[in-house]
């Protein structure tokens, strides 16, 4: 077999692992962007290995290869930037015009000079793109990988690293075209091994965790002190400096395995260990510790970003891969509840076991006397675990520390076993204990943040009123001088084309916005009256059917008449109405059924539309001033909710 045969069927194997992959990914989920973006991703290296393949036969192969090779810059950067990132849509909105770039710079070069070997202006630019392209994917890459801990690196850092290999491939065939002055055949077979050894992580991958729906708290700007970065660029000078093509083949091969290695949280566990046993006096180098977190958790305010560095910290430190946090939640100030702040893993309701609230619950209470942190598989663990054992277990909870500040509980954290099953020992317990004191300062330091937020803008109500009561004096005075105008221009048609266009759009805004405005000025007085809910939906519904073509569809079973306000709950369903009728196009659908389920009433609205994010529908659904909507003020759910509550 002849070296370009053997290349040849690397890259035709590299196509088939390529395309079975993606389909695959695919057969997951399709329901979830990722997946399909990651699919994407691999049938581009598909194709380009096709061509690959293809190339020494066909000059339609090596355009094929060129096509694929232009899209996978855009590809591979969209991916990077959404895989396994909370709020990605923010991620991708901060980085559209470098991924626009990514996806037409390539494709624009490649259709202006298909052909360049040997290289003109159009191949040096478009190798000099793919370059630039591949670095940044890596640095995305990276800067996930960095904000990831525990049990959700160990699922997720086989994805990476297998990206990382096929732009790592394309970092360095790049740069080798660019320095020669054409594409060596060789390449091909580089790129093909790198391909395969892409899919076979990506497979390790699937084994670990099937879908790719992971969701970490990453921070937005670009990462320019990623360790990629720098070593790129060391790459680079050396390839200038006369470094030999072999040397930095095999010295990126060292690389990928070293980090493959390096990655295992027992081997950087062990490694930590053993150099605090035989280097450093004491089991933990305290002094790192302490500015660690005291650096990390300074300058953060956000609750939720700083419960995922704590559990991040804490993960790393003890070298745990289940690291939760959970925090005391006081909704409607009448009974507490544990909500998960942040966590190394990625819990959500499909994964957390049934009746995990009430175990959780009495473990929290259980803890509540213990002002050292509880090893829930020692002797005492009668006396302290509460709920069935194989919840604690399918939560891969076995030590927990309560988080106190002054005489105030909020919440607590519990951790897994370490990844080489060692216990904890009383020194462990003993830095566990001042961690948790120190998060527990930093975590109510950030709800003092919040609450004061809340309060100042709670404090600009009265000010956006005071605008909003300008607005109307001016809105007055326009329809003053329109009433003037009146009788003499009464027979104009214009005229009264705009007079009607006027109060149409300007008094309806207004009136609106102010009676809504004015709910928070006045606490909400109920006059409560016997009323079938039926009638007043009914009600509700026909004074909205004028104003749009949406199809109703109704399911109203019988109720008893309930004691309820009728204008705060007409106001209610009224609101409710008006967000699922701006959440559908015209020809949206929107579902209306009742339901008696003594001794409650339920009214549910359904419409197709396209739906809010869980985040947003957890935390910031009921707040006052949070709306997904561009012309929305953020105050008609919050007022429902108090209406109802």
């Amino acid at each position: 077999m002849t070296h370009t045969t053997l290349q040849a069927v690397l890259a035709w194997i590299a196509a088939a692992l390529s395309i079975s992959v993606a389909i695959g990914g695919l057969a997951v989920a399709t329901r979830h962007a990722v997946h399909r973006i990651f699919a994407l991703v691999m049938a581009c290296l598909a194709l380009m290995q096709l061509g690959a393949g293809l190339s020494a036969q066909s000059i339609y192969g090596e355009g094929l290869r060129l096509l694929a090779s232009a899209s996978l810059p855009g590809l591979g950067l969209l991916f990077s930037v959404c895989f396994a990132r909370l709020h990605s849509r923010e991620h991708v909105r901060a980085m559209r015009w470098a991924m626009l770039a990514a996806f037409v710079l390539p494709l624009g070069w490649i259709l202006a000079q298909p052909r360049h070997v040997p290289l003109n202006w159009s191949g040096y630019g478009l190798e000099l793109l793919i370059l630039s392209c591949a670095v940044a994917v890596l640095a995305q890459l990276e800067k996930t990988l960095r904000a990831s801990a525990g049990r959700v690196r160990a699922q997720i850092k086989f994805v990476l690293l297998g990206m990382g290999c096929v732009f790592a491939a394309q970092v360095y065939t790049a740069s080798q075209t660019v320095l020669l002055g054409t594409r060596p055949a060789s390449l091909i077979g580089i790129e093909a091994a790198a391909t395969i050894v892409a899919n076979m992580l990506m497979i390790a991958a699937s084994i670990r965790r099937r879908s790719l729906d992971v969701k970490l708290y990453v921070a937005r700007p670009f990462p320019f002190h990623a360790v990629s970065l720098k070593i790129t660029l060391l790459y680079l000078l050396l390839l200038i400096a006369g470094l030999p093509p072999s040397g930095a083949l095999w010295a990126g091969g060292l690389l990928v395995i070293t980090t493959i290695v390096l990655l295992s949280d027992v081997v950087r566990y062990e490694s930590r260990r053993l150099l605090n046993r035989y280097i450093f006096r004491s089991r933990y180098d305290y002094r790192r510790i302490w500015t660690l977190y005291t650096q990390r958790m300074a300058a953060i305010v956000d609750l939720q970003e700083l419960c995922h560095v704590i559990a991040k910290l804490v993960s790393d430190t003890f070298g745990v891969p289940a690291v939760t946090v959970w925090l005391v939640h006081v909704p409607v100030e009448t009974h507490n509840r544990l909500v998960i702040g942040g966590s190394t893993v990625c819990w959500d309701r499909q994964t957390l076991p049934s009746g995990w609230e009430a175990t959780v619950q009495a473990l929290m209470t259980a803890m509540r006397p213990h002002t050292m942190p509880i090893d829930l598989a020692s002797p005492l663990r009668q006396r302290v675990q509460e709920g069935p054992r194989e919840i604690l277990q399918a939560m891969r909870i076995r030590y927990g520390t309560v988080l106190v500040s002054g005489h105030q509980i909020l919440g607590m954290i519990t951790l897994s076993d370490r990844l080489t099953r060692e216990p904890f020992v009383a020194e462990d317990f003993d830095l566990l204990k001042t961690i948790s004191d120190q998060v527990a300062a930093s975590l109510h330091n950030a709800q003092v943040s919040q609450h004061l937020l809340e309060m100042r803008r709670m404090d600009t109500l009265q000010t956006v009123s005071t605008f909003f009561v300008h607005d109307l004096k001016n809105l007055a005075a326009k329809l003053s001088l329109m009433v003037q105008n009146l009788p003499v221009h009464y027979d104009n048609p214009a005229f009264r084309g705009d007079m009607l266009n006027v109060i149409s759009k300007s008094v309806d805004k207004m009136n609106v916005m102010c009676s809504r405005l004015a709910l928070f000025t006045h606490d909400i007085e109920l006059h409560l009256a016997e009323l079938d809910l039926n009638i007043l939906i009914r009600e509700t519904v026909s004074e909205l059917e004028g104003t749009s073509t949406v199809h109703w569809h109704y399911e109203l079973l019988p109720l008893p008449p309930i004691p309820v306000d009728r204008e705060q709950i007409k106001k209610v369903i009224h609101n409710l109405l008006l967000n699922a009728i701006e959440a559908v196009d015209q020809n949206g659908e929107i579902y209306l059924s009742t339901a008696w389920i003594e001794p409650w009433v339920r009214i549910t609205i359904r419409d197709n539309g396209c739906g809010m994010a869980h985040e947003f529908l957890n935390n910031k659904l009921f707040e006052p001033f949070q709306t997904t909507k561009s012309q929305g003020l953020g105050i008609g759910m919050f007022h429902s909710n108090s209406s109802c509550l």
